[in-house]
């Protein structure tokens, strides 16, 4: 009984993959096939157009025919004669051609087939022995097909045609198969490679093209990547989404506690639309909490303090009612409280804040530092505005650092409309109010009256100033006692945080709020609304590296130290501008408003009498703050007109400047006016 061998899985596999891969091959191939096709075919259009004689040409009777054909006689010079016998062996050669390469494409698919099949069937491949045989027999049926094809021709369908005796003779056959069939094909096959190698040549010019763009955009791209503003980029991508992700945390917390309480509402129907007990404000509640613990733990200690010094007392008096040695009371050491700033150090109190900063690393010009610190004494709001990089977020930073307090920084954001962005807003959903670090900390600032508190917001003109701080900006223009920016409104029922008043904040005393301002396109204008109101100080210039010989050691300040050396240096009548003074300079104001059309109202006059004596006493010139003054709140409103009397109006308050007031002597003015003509011109 005959057995047969089952392939098993793995020879199913391999025979798979071999038919599979034949498939590959012959695609492949095909493409060749179909390519020599076209060659050969355009390669016969081309001998069609030169056969003149042609009875299929002389039917067309197409002048594009004719057109070709002077191209070769004429141009390129090939001149042969394409006779019927041409063609004869123009037609053997492509047959011969095609048979062989036939041959050749065909073997190895049916030889792979052949094996894949004997695979399937007895689970093994061929042999060598059976491979040679296969290739034998294959060979010889295709050179007895191949020459009886030849045969055919030559003895069947040469004899049929219309041929002179001349042409059928072997010796012409020969002849003209050297030297027109060959040939023609020759050089129509060259023609025709000409396409290829060009599209070729394209195609690796694209290649190093493509190659060398490659290479810079992965250099730009590697330089950008390395880059901190992309590193910066990253991180605040980074923060962005842990931001996301705590929200959503803090999102999904809020609704079990909503659901708890609608829970709640529905089995207590009085609590329904009352707000009684909840605590809206929980961050400013826990804040006032952490100041209770540290009162309660300053009070204990205090009291711990009264008791251990009762007990001594009373064990003093107890010796000396036995006549025993009284026990002498050791008080422990306290720390030297610092003396308050006397004014004549107030007067070095800006060139030993430049040498702390030098000492830093940080270089600022003494009319910066003049000017930062005299605008707290003017303004509420100070802008540090100019180019990004020059110490603008440093400076106020540092400042606090010196005088042993801290800055916050919160980053202004470009979606930013209203005050709610600052402050907060109250959550229907949640039932409380949310605080952003802005508001924690400003009102934490009413616990620590005695520290100056700063707080920056960066980038402050990402967004429209107007938009999101306009009611601080007019908060300002009331008296301290009512510095307060309304939050909610709340029923009497509603438990609030100890510092609140009424649902609104209060702004205390001790702070200042600072914004740093970019100038460039990709920021909002600041208008005159907020110009007027602020003090704005320009950062121009690059930090050059310098040194200094003052003391640079930290001069720890409370708020009302710095409060208290800003009213007594409006006390010296040296600092203050004399009414001479003041009218001089209200008589430049009056030139300037009938020439540009240009005026100011008594909220500037009133900043320029509180800057300019705390300017003096850090050892400014009175010239040198109405300069700061006048260029930042008067002349800088010309910034953006473009009428034609501008420019004689500049001109002509030059030739005022230095008349009344002397050549040279108003720096930042003349800068302004050198910049507001390059405009101009």
């Amino acid at each position: 009984m005959e057995t047969t061998n089952k392939p098993n899985s793995q020879q199913t596999a391999v025979a798979t993959k071999t038919v599979k891969k034949t498939r590959k091959v012959v695609v492949s191939k095909s493409v060749f096939y179909s390519i020599f096709v076209v060659i050969f075919a355009i390669a016969a259009f081309f001998m069609f157009c030169l056969d003149k004689e042609n009875f299929l040409r002389k039917q067309f009777n197409a002048k594009f025919l004719d057109d070709i054909a002077n191209f070769f006689t004429g141009t390129m010079k090939i001149n042969f004669d394409v006779t019927m016998m041409t063609w004869i062996t123009f037609f053997i050669f492509v047959i011969v051609f095609f048979a062989v390469f036939t041959t050749f494409f065909f073997k190895k698919n049916i030889l792979q087939k052949k094996e894949a099949k004997q695979i399937l069937k007895k689970g093994e491949p061929l042999s060598a022995k059976q491979k040679i045989l296969f290739n034998v027999f294959y060979f010889l049926i295709a050179a007895v097909l191949m020459a009886g094809l030849i045969l055919v021709v030559f003895f069947v369908i040469v004899p049929r045609l219309p041929l002179p005796a001349s042409q059928t003779d072997p010796s012409f056959i020969g002849h003209n198969l050297l030297t027109n069939t060959l040939p023609t094909i020759g050089i129509v096959l060259l023609l025709v490679s000409v396409f290829p190698i060009a599209c070729l040549l394209l195609f690796c010019v694209f290649k190093v093209i493509v190659f060398l763009v490659s290479l810079i955009v992965s250099g730009v791209s590697k330089s950008v990547m390395q880059s901190e503003e992309y590193q910066e980029s990253v991180a605040a991508t980074q923060a962005a989404a842990a931001d996301i992700a705590s929200s959503m945390a803090e999102a999904k917390g809020l609704s079990g506690d909503a659901l708890a309480r609608a829970k709640d509402a529905q089995k207590n129907p009085q609590k329904k639309n009352s707000m009684a007990g909840f605590n809206i404000f929980p961050a400013l509640d826990n804040i006032d909490k952490k100041y209770e613990a540290l009162e309660a733990e300053a009070e204990a200690k205090k009291a711990e303090e009264e008791a251990a010094k009762a007990e001594a007392e009373a064990a003093r008096a107890a010796a000396i009612e036995k006549g025993e040695e009284v026990p002498e009371v050791v008080e422990e050491p306290k720390e030297p409280e610092p003396q308050e700033i006397t004014y004549e150090e107030f007067t070095q109190f800006a060139y030993e804040f430049q040498s702390y900063l030098c000492h830093q690393k940080y270089y600022f010009d003494l009319t910066i530092i003049r000017s930062f610190i005299a605008g707290l004494a003017s303004s509420r709001m100070i802008l540090l505005q100019g180019l990004s990089g020059t110490g603008k977020t440093t400076l106020p930073r540092v400042f606090l650092e010196y005088i042993g307090s801290k800055a916050w920084f919160f980053p202004v954001q470009a979606t930013w409309r209203d005050r709610s962005d600052v402050t907060g807003y109250f959550s229907e959903f949640a039932n409380e109010f949310k605080e952003t670090e802005f508001l924690k900390h400003l009102y934490e600032a009413s616990y620590t009256p005695e520290k100056v508190n700063l707080l920056v917001l960066d980038e402050m003109n990402i967004s429209r100033v107007e938009y999101y701080f306009a009611d601080f900006l007019s908060i300002f223009e009331y008296p301290s006692a009512d510095w307060l920016v309304p939050l909610i409104q709340i029923h009497d029922d509603v438990v609030m945080p100890k510092k609140l008043e009424g649902g609104m904040a209060r702004i205390p005393t001790n702070t200042w709020f600072i914004g740093t301002v970019n100038i460039d396109d990709s920021t909002f204008t600041i208008t005159d609304k907020v110009y007027d109101r602020v003090i704005a100080i320009d950062f121009e210039e690059l930090n050059i590296p310098f040194e200094s010989d003052y003391n640079y050691d930290p001069h720890p300040l409370k708020c009302g130290e710095l409060e208290k050396m800003f009213a007594e240096s409006k006390a010296h009548d040296e600092n203050r501008l004399s009414e001479e003074e003041k009218l001089k300079f209200l008589k430049l104001a009056a030139f300037t408003a009938d020439t540009f059309d240009v005026k100011f109202g008594n909220r500037i006059m009133n900043q320029i009498e509180n800057f300019v004596p705390v300017f003096v006493a850090l050892g400014g010139t009175k010239e040198q703050a109405l300069d700061l003054m006048y260029a930042n709140k008067i002349l800088r409103k010309l910034n953006g007109k473009f009428e034609s009397y501008i420019k004689d109006g500049l001109v002509k308050l030059i030739r005022y400047l230095n008349t009344e007031y002397g050549k040279g002597v108003f720096v930042k003015t003349e800068k302004l006016i050198n910049l507001i003509q390059k405009k101009l011109a």
